[in-house]
Order: C-alpha cells, then structure tokens, then sequence
C-alpha cells in the first residue's frame, strides 16, 4: 500500500511539475520575441497567434543575488581601498582621516570599520567591477559567436572611442538576451545567433521590396525572402526541440528528486529511527555549548 502511494505522488508531482516547467520555458520565448528590435520581424511560432508576447526581464546585468560564482562580491586591492578613502575623504573628513589611521594599526578592524561607514563608496567600487568584468566576457562571447560584429568593434575602439561606446551600447541591446540564454545554455547559441541576422535579412528585403518599382526585381526580391522565412522556421523548431531536451532533463532531476525525498520520509518515518535521532538531539541540546542546534539527520 505504501508503495502505491509513493508511486502516485511522484506521477502527481511530475505532472505538477510539467505544468509549472512549461510556462517557464513560454517566459523564455517571450524574452527572445520582446528582444526584437522591430515588431514587424517577429516571426509566429508553430501554434502561436498573432500579437506580441511580454516577458522582458528586470535588469541588463546580473547581480550579486545570482548564484553565479563570478558575481560574488570580489575582494578590494589596496589601490582601490585608497579611492575608497579618497571618496570618502570628500563625503566625511573625519571618518575618512580616522580610517586612515586605523588602516595601519588595527587592519583586520579597518576592514569591519570601512565596510560599516564606506559602504556608498564599496558599492560604487564593486559595481564598476561586475561592470568591467561583464563587459569582457561579453566581447569575448562576440568574438565566439558574432566575430564579424567583435571585429567591428575592436576597430572602433582603437579609432573612435567616443562611437565604440555608442556601438557598444547598440550591439549589447540586440545581443544581450541571446548572451544571457547562451551562458545557461551555450549549445543554443549558434541558433539564436543565426536566428537574429537571419531577422536583420528579413527587415532589408522588406524595405527593397517595398521601395522597388520595377516587377521583375520585386519578384526576385520576394523569392529571396520567402528563403529567408523558411530558414528562420527551421532554426525555430530546432530551438523548440533543444528546449524540450532541456525540459525532459530538468524532470527527470526532479524526479530524482522526489524519489530520494520519499526515502528520506520513509526513514523519518521509521519510529526506531525516531527514538535515535530523539536522543542525539537530546545530548547535543544539553551537552553541545552553541547557540543553534540543529537536528541530527538534517
């Protein structure tokens, strides 16, 4: 009988799951289709009405809640702790002078103590960090996938710092969302990419057609398209099935996961396991000289 009922509640949490996993891989569609820079190059997806889809997410950088490893907050080099100060210096003298001297006698308290009053200026510090360090690994994606574009920047740097930064800009809002999707999952990149330019393509013969007045041309020009179109479809369903693959992975985990949570309720179910876990927690409650205690098995 138990193990009926361990077996319905993992088909009732999978289904619970596949609900809840679905929408979340339609959220991601919706960020791609918003990321367009033009409604008129949306196109349909297999099943999909008409209209535009919302969905964009809050933020062009990652933050320090992320659980990536490289947005944690970094440790300050002497050179930036002296710009600290310096900032400081012009917002409290005082402070700033106390600091300073306490940086020389007391170094492991000047770290507590600049934390506690400098932290404006550490913001500031850390943020211009996670700037410079998202900005590299973007180039260095460019230089991967869209290495013409990489090029073109490059160049511009060198020649026209003042038209790189607008350029820079400019290239970050078409990319950024392809960027963020390809760190999650890189082997969807090249798609998104090819996808991208292949909507670039549909915007410029769009606009030949309709400016070309003689008929023959026109034609040509439709023909071109109709390509064009046709390959963006097959680049779609090529996008929908890697996300179905990635769908049936994260169930799978899931499932996995319910199946080892069912063992462990069983175990905790276990009344000798009780009277055991009872009496550990018991010694270390009476014995154990720290604030929190925590149960054994936990």
């Amino acid at each position: 009988m138990e193990s009926k009922r361990g077996i319905l509640l993992v088909l009732a949490v999978t289904a619970v799951a596949v609900l809840t996993l679905m929408p979340c891989s339609l959220a991601r569609d919706n960020d791609d289709e918003d990321g367009k820079r033009r409604e008129g190059q949306r196109m349909q997806r297999p099943g999909e009405g008409p209209g535009r889809r919302s969905g964009e997410r809050p933020g062009d950088m990652p933050g320090p809640g992320r659980p990536e490893g490289r947005w944690r907050r970094p440790e300050l080099t002497d050179e930036q702790i002296d710009d600290i100060l310096k900032e400081l210096k012009n917002r409290d003298p005082n402070i700033a002078q106390e600091l300073t001297e306490l940086r020389i006698k007391d170094p492991e308290k000047f770290k507590t103590e600049l934390r506690r009053n400098a932290w404006p200026e550490i913001g500031k510090i850390i943020m211009e960090i996670w700037a410079n360090r998202q900005r590299t690994e973007f180039l260095e994606w460019l230089e991967k996938y869209v290495p013409k574009v990489a090029e073109e920047l490059a160049q511009l740097k060198e020649k026209e710092p003042e038209l790189y930064a607008q350029k820079y800009d400019l290239t970050w809002q078409n990319y950024r969302r392809i960027y963020d999707r390809a760190r999650r999952s890189p082997e969807l990149a090249n798609v998104l990419v090819a996808d991208l330019q292949l909507a670039e393509r549909e915007e410029t013969l769009q606009r030949q057609i309709r400016t070309t007045e003689n008929e023959k041309d026109k034609n040509e020009l439709v023909a071109r398209l109709e390509e064009v179109v046709s390959d963006r479809y097959d680049l779609i369903v090529r996008q929908k099935q890697m996300e179905y693959d990635q769908l049936l992975k994260r169930l799978e985990a899931l499932q996995n996961q319910v199946k080892a949570s069912i063992k462990d309720i069983e175990k905790w179910k276990d009344p000798e396991n009780k009277v055991k876990i009872v009496k550990e927690h018991m010694e270390e409650l009476t014995t154990a000289d720290r604030e929190r205690k925590f149960w054994p098995g936990r």
